[in-house]
């Protein structure tokens, strides 16, 4: 047994004795002693698209981004590539819901820069937000003053018009500014919550001895008395970690040399005092912990379980919608294939989105609607074709598509893949809303040809030019354009291959001073051809 897993054991069986520990009892732990994360505790959510917050990472499954060391440490790992960004986000939802307790991580934030935003948190399980309620544990938002990198946020979110009333957020939070960054050093994050107050702390302290002697207090609300924050009171929550970039809470800046940056958790605990507070709810699915596991046998009245999807179905415009799922079980549990937890739940991609129904009597259901868009009518074509083809030659990829991505066979996400040898290579080219596009792309010792069941074709080399100055610039670029070229569309694109601008036809000057120092590269299009220019942005 690990050094870190025998010294918790030790403390757990002196310390629950101790008077600290009478009342709260240890009802579900994750020590992550692995060796791969506990699918029984944890689901992952998955996909990019901002979160609400214009954050700028996508969340993925690949162990990369999340794994457990040989210590029984989780990592949950931010990696930049390019100006892109891959992490993490887990979740307990229909695996492990609570009401009152104290609920604590011990944590090791990431190094401090901008941009960096780690959380420990709870999300209310019966409501769409913010009537369901949110309680933030921990959030260090990291901006440009360091400070920031030493402070960790408790708060708490809700409808302020009540759990039925008209939309309209209501929040409370408190922070704490340490001596030290939040990531020098594993501390314990935690809220006490009863059906009174709610009580948000920190700890350095090895174990979870968090009493009122062992913490210091970030944060404290009361929860009675109506106007919304009865979702603290009424409600069942489940856990949240994740590790997000960017986004409106860290002024949408992240520092250039962003890298890889890691939050590392030593374990999860959930202890309730079911004396002292007899209307706690521990739902408890898992089956990983000793006592309290949720054991409810298949209930006689389940009847014929059924779910429903209404909403409309057509995201035509590029404009989100909103689908509903309306299911005959009590007490029910939502879970979206697309990585909603809602029963309301809003998507802006193409293709199937399902729909699973359960509560704790496991009862279940699913159901299954088809997104369309009649917008997506996507193209793909080859650039910079010269009429011989010598290798190593670069496949340069053109889309209609707007803020494509690229995946190739061979595991490459530029528009551009260099080959050095013949043969056919793959690609398939997607927009944020699903719409999709495949080409096969055949390269011989003299020839290139694309095949595909959507518009396909080669754009040759062109010998036409035109002038941009200057360059290199530290904020305007002009563009001087002959009459003879009709220009068909004017694309910004960074070096990984990413559009980031498309501009009218008509534009001769445009403003870079809103983008990070480094080369981009802007394309012209026209009727028979592309010009490329490398542009130095200081």
């Amino acid at each position: 047994m690990m050094l870190k897993k025998s010294f918790f054991t030790l403390i757990l069986i002196i310390g629950l004795n101790l008077s600290a520990f009478a009342a709260y009892t240890l009802k579900w732990a994750d020590e992550f002693d692995g060796p791969t994360v506990n699918a029984n505790n944890w689901t992952y959510e998955t996909g990019g698209g901002g979160w609400g917050n214009q954050e700028s990472q996508t969340y993925t499954n690949n162990s990369k981004n999340s794994y457990i060391d040989s210590n029984g440490y989780l990592h949950i790992v931010a990696i930049q590539n390019g100006t892109s960004y891959t992490s993490a986000r887990m979740i307990t939802h229909n695996k492990l819901h609570a009401r009152y307790g104290r609920i604590e991580a011990r944590i090791k934030c990431p190094a401090g820069a901008q941009g960096v935003w780690p959380a420990f948190w709870l999300l209310g399980s019966n409501k769409d937000w913010p009537y369901c309620g949110e309680i933030d544990i921990m959030e260090q938002m990291c901006k440009s003053s360091v400070n920031t990198w030493k402070t960790t946020l408790t708060t708490l979110h809700w409808n302020r018009n009540g759990i039925d009333g008209e939309y309209g957020t209501g929040d409370y939070g408190r922070s704490k500014t340490l001596s030290e960054e939040l990531g020098a050093q594993f501390r314990i994050y935690g809220v006490e919550w009863t059906p009174t107050k709610i009580i948000g702390y920190y700890s350095d302290q090895f174990e979870g001895n968090c009493d009122e002697s062992h913490r210091e207090k970030v944060f404290e609300m009361g929860i009675t008395g109506g106007s919304g924050i009865e979702a603290f009171v009424n409600n069942e929550f489940f856990i949240i970690l994740n590790f997000a970039v960017g986004g409106t809470f860290v002024d949408k800046k992240i520092e250039k040399n962003f890298g890889t940056r890691e939050m590392v958790v030593d374990w999860v605990r959930v202890y309730q005092d079911t004396d002292a507070y007899p209307t706690s709810i521990l739902r408890n699915n898992t089956g990983t912990t000793p006592d309290d596991r949720d054991r409810t046998a298949p209930a006689a009245n389940c009847g014929t379980p059924k779910v429903t999807i209404e909403g409309n179905t057509d995201i035509t415009g590029g404009n989100p919608v909103t689908l509903t799922a309306k299911t005959n079980i009590e007490n029910p549990y939502y879970t979206w294939n697309s990585g909603g937890v809602t029963q309301v739940f809003e998507v802006g991609t193409m293709g199937s989105h399902t729909v699973s129904v359960s509560n704790g009597n496991n009862c279940k259901a699913s159901a299954s609607v088809s997104v369309t868009s009649s917008d997506c009518k996507p193209t793909i074509s080859v650039l910079g074709v010269p009429e011989v083809v010598e290798l190593p030659f670069t496949i340069t990829i053109s889309t209609n598509l707007q803020k494509p991505t690229y995946a190739w066979s061979n595991g490459n996400v530029s528009s551009k893949f260099k080959v050095s040898s013949r043969g056919s290579y793959k690609v398939t080219v997607s927009d944020p809303t699903n719409c999709t596009v495949t080409a096969s792309i055949k390269v011989s010792s003299a020839s290139v040809t694309v095949s595909g069941d959507t518009p396909v074709g080669i754009q040759s080399e062109t010998k036409k030019d035109i002038q941009v100055y200057p360059n290199p610039t530290i904020d305007v670029l002009n563009m001087n354009i002959p009459d003879d070229i009709n220009v068909q569309s004017i694309e910004l694109y960074d070096m990984s291959g990413r559009m980031i601008e498309r501009y009218p036809i008509d534009t001769r000057t445009i403003s870079l001073g809103n983008y990070f120092s480094g080369m981009y590269l802007l394309i012209v299009r026209y009727d028979d051809g592309v010009i490329r220019k490398r542009i130095v942005l200081q």
